[in-house]
């Protein structure tokens, strides 16, 4: 097997369609499947079963996988390494973040990063996680900010933090209270974010478990939109504390802690299954750890981290 053939078998195996495979490498799907086959002829055995749904690798394929893996792991490093071997971080960085963190403290980060490390050609992405997943499986991304997935194959995760969702709303609205148990959402007109969404998909969940169905006013999901709207009387909507805590929480507006039930998120580390950060995507992700951490409460300005 050479290399190219490598990338092939991991991208097929991957995502379990030709079709797909083939939109990953950026090449046409007859291409997919004659690098596979040639390898399968050269080995002398098939690798894959073909069914009208797709393709599903067989035994010898998944003990295949993790050498293959660890082949184009070998080999990112190896750049990595010759690319930071003048002892400067430089280079080019391209991450993905989700809304909410774009929101409450990614231009912080930013400008410190670009300040600290000024080699680094810098270029962030926000979109949600399933578009996340996407662009980094493609290769449009390094590293990416993202819901952890346990159903995400195509991604390795690491955890980042954990942050509870809180309920935003105007002042006026909250009349004083600091707490709203999820049976009072339904006195709420609420704004959430489409069915699709990750964060949508837990708060449905972690309401189901208490027999609480969510009815929202508004599905929307631009968040500079949906805290326009907070500000008008009687409306609410759940955000992750990161955003509600930020210096750009606008003033008018209040969170409360979720409570019967609390929810809470956890926001994970994205990067190829085959990949090893960059030292450059260490330290923005470092940074960017930290400036999370301080928003959400998790560790105070002058706490070592």
């Amino acid at each position: 097997m050479d290399l190219r053939q490598i990338q092939y078998f991991v991208a097929l195996y991957e995502e379990r369609s030709i079709t797909r495979a083939a939109k990953r490498l950026h090449v046409v799907q007859p291409a997919v499947s004659m690098q596979i086959r040639k390898i399968e002829m050269d080995c002398g055995f098939d690798l894959f079963e073909r069914t009208a749904q797709g393709v599903n690798p067989n035994a010898l394929a998944q003990q295949l996988y993790p050498l293959c893996q660890k082949v184009l792991g070998d080999l990112n490093a190896a750049r990595n390494f010759l690319r930071e071997a003048k002892g400067r971080v430089a280079g080019s960085l391209s991450v993905g973040v989700p809304p909410s963190t774009a929101h409450s403290c990614l231009a912080d980060v930013i400008a410190d990063f670009a300040e600290q490390y000024p080699d680094v050609r810098l270029s962030v992405r926000e979109g949600y996680s399933a578009q996340l997943f996407e662009w980094l499986a493609d290769g449009v991304l390094e590293v990416a900010i993202v819901i952890a997935s346990e159903g995400e194959r195509r991604v390795q995760l690491s955890p980042l933090l954990t942050e509870e969702l809180v309920v935003v709303m105007a002042k006026a609205t909250a009349a004083g209270r600091t707490g709203l148990a999820g049976a009072d959402l339904a006195g709420l007109r609420l704004v959430l974010p489409s069915g699709e969404n990750f964060t949508r998909l837990l708060i449905e969940n972690e309401l189901g478990r208490e027999s609480l169905a969510l009815q929202p006013a508004v599905e929307l999901d631009s968040l500079s939109a949906v805290l326009n709207l907070m500000h008008r009387p009687g409306w609410a909507t759940i955000l992750p504390r990161s955003v509600a805590s930020g210096r750009r929480f606008p003033a008018e507006l209040q969170w409360l802690r979720l409570e019967r039930p609390s929810i809470s998120r956890t926001l994970a580390v994205a990067t190829q299954q085959a990949g090893e950060m960059s030292l450059a995507a260490k330290l923005f992700v470092g940074q960017l750890e930290v400036a999370l951490k301080l928003a959400t409460g998790s560790v105070s300005a002058h706490q070592p981290t």
